[in-house]
Formats: C-alpha cells, structure tokens, sequence
C-alpha cells in the first residue's frame, strides 16, 4: 500500500523558500506503472469507494503469492502539527 497525495513530507516551515521557488513539495508519479514494470499487480485507487475491494483483492492475490502495489490517491495534507503539540 503506497498513499499518493502528490507532495513530498514534512517540511514544514524548515525550507519554505524552496518550496516557493522551486515548487520542493510537488511530486508526481505513476507508482503503479512502477510496480507493474517490476512483475507486481499494480492497482490504482482513486474513488473511496473501491478501497475496500482492492484491499481485499490485493490480499488474496498475495496469499496466493503474488506480490501486490496499491497505490490509492489521496488529496494534499494541508494542516501542520507543531512539535509542541506532539511533545508537549
């Protein structure tokens, strides 16, 4: 299971001028092109509505010995939690 939401992780405000001039978030890919090109079922999810399904699919062809990628698209996260807040 690969999540896709198109943006790189965790920045924050640590290179926020990189992320404005030179875009450093933005990221794209066809991952399941990817796992295809290397002998997996490769599924793509974009509608929640077929999570399930796939999951489930992807587990029986990997108990049956396969080797599975789903890579479900998902929106950007757009909140920031703080350290503080984790750590109090």
């Amino acid at each position: 299971m690969l999540t896709n939401n198109s943006e790189m992780t965790g920045y924050g405000d640590h290179q926020r001028i990189a992320e404005e001039r030179f875009g450093l978030k933005a990221l794209s890919g066809n991952y399941t092109e990817i796992g295809a090109a290397l002998g997996a079922s490769a599924y793509r999810i974009s509608d929640p509505a077929d999570a399930a399904t796939a999951i489930h699919k992807g587990i029986a062809e990997v108990e049956a010995g396969g080797v599975v990628l789903l890579e479900f698209i998902t929106s950007a996260s757009r909140h920031r939690i703080s350290s503080a807040e984790v750590f109090g």
